[in-house]
């Protein structure tokens, strides 16, 4: 399960953008994290987590104090438990997920996670896609031998050689970079999706880093950000000012984020507003897809104004914050539970 909504998360976002078993957000291991998305995901099979729902309650609020939601996903739950276990951002799943056919529950918790990374993201995959993300979750959730492991790590990276023993994906092992012979200790899951030696990587990035300002502002212009710049360029990492050639906006910037910005922030800004207006009947539709356990008994008119809503659960009627619904902030009465 894990394996599967890692890699279909990957397969949509890119490479770099889902991270697996990170433990520097919270200085606990997540087994899946989307940085920029500020979510983190945890699933797993209820008989082994069934005896550390309190550590998994620690980790939550771990991940509140750094501005990141965790969703935590259990499957073979007994029925009885998961009846009156559910909680919001907590699922509950009687069945193997990973063993169904065609593995429809994980592909709708697929497209769950990415609306909630935003409302925008859509599901795209053909079946060859899917069936690639399949293969590839069952590839590397299986055991492999140390000599699989260094044919595999010999067809995703050549330039690193494998000179320590493999016993477990997790757990780290000695690599050598054949092109500058740095030896460093390295996590084999990391190795399999592509990470590369440490020493080369941050030469590479000091050479990205080191430019002119004249190819600086060329580098800028081939994006046409549409952006001037107001002072001359030393570093990525030393601020200098600049302004839009649109809206004349000057703001302070890094030019290394500028460059991987879209553009001048009061435009973007504006842009964005425009772009996530909803209208009523659109805003419906994302609330019942989110929670079909909530009713709106009244129109989305803004994102400030709040809704009166009704739980189909218990009856209780109260005025819902929007932002809140699209989140999946369900019934009141029931959180308390």
């Amino acid at each position: 399960m894990e394996q599967f909504l890692f890699y279909a998360l990957e397969h949509k976002l890119g490479k770099g953008k889902v991270v697996s078993r990170d433990k520097k957000a919270i200085g606990k291991e997540l087994d899946i994290l989307l940085p920029d998305y500020q979510l983190a995901i945890e699933p797993g099979g209820w008989f082994w987590h069934k005896d550390k729902l309190a550590e998994d309650d620690k980790k939550r609020e771990l991940c509140l104090s750094k501005g990141i939601r965790l969703i935590i996903i259990y499957d073979t739950v007994p029925v009885d438990i998961a009846e009156k276990s559910q909680a919001e951002d907590r699922l509950l799943y009687t069945d193997a997920l990973a063993e169904e056919a065609g593995h429809r529950t994980l592909k709708e918790l697929v497209e769950k996670i990415l609306f909630l990374c935003d409302p925008d993201l859509k599901i795209d995959f053909q079946e060859e896609h899917w069936n690639q993300i399949d293969a590839k979750a069952l590839k590397y959730s299986k055991r492999m031998s140390h000599d699989e492991f260094v044919e595999e790590m010999a067809d995703i990276n050549p330039a690193i050689e494998i000179t320590g023993q493999y016993t477990d994906r997790l757990k780290k092992i000695k690599a050598r970079c054949k092109k500058c012979l740095h030896e460093w200790s390295a996590t084999p899951q990391n190795l399999l999706q592509g990470h590369n030696c440490p020493r080369c990587a941050n030469r590479t990035r000091a050479k990205k880093q080191t430019k002119t300002h004249e190819h600086f502002v060329e580098e800028l212009q081939r994006k046409n950000l549409k952006i001037k710049v107001l002072e001359r360029y030393t570093h990525g990492n030393v601020s200098i000012n600049f302004q839009c050639a649109e809206c004349g906006n000057i703001w302070r910037a890094r030019p290394n984020k500028v460059l991987l910005s879209k553009g001048c922030p009061e435009c973007v800004k504006r842009n964005r507003g425009i772009k996530r207006r909803v209208n009523p009947e659109e805003f419906r539709k994302r609330v019942e897809f989110i929670n079909p356990n909530i009713e709106l008994l009244e129109d989305y008119q803004t994102s400030r104004t709040k809704i009166r809503t009704r739980c189909k659960l218990c009856g209780h009627i109260w005025d819902a914050n929007p932002g809140g619904l699209q989140k999946g902030v369900g019934c009141p009465n029931w959180r308390h539970h």
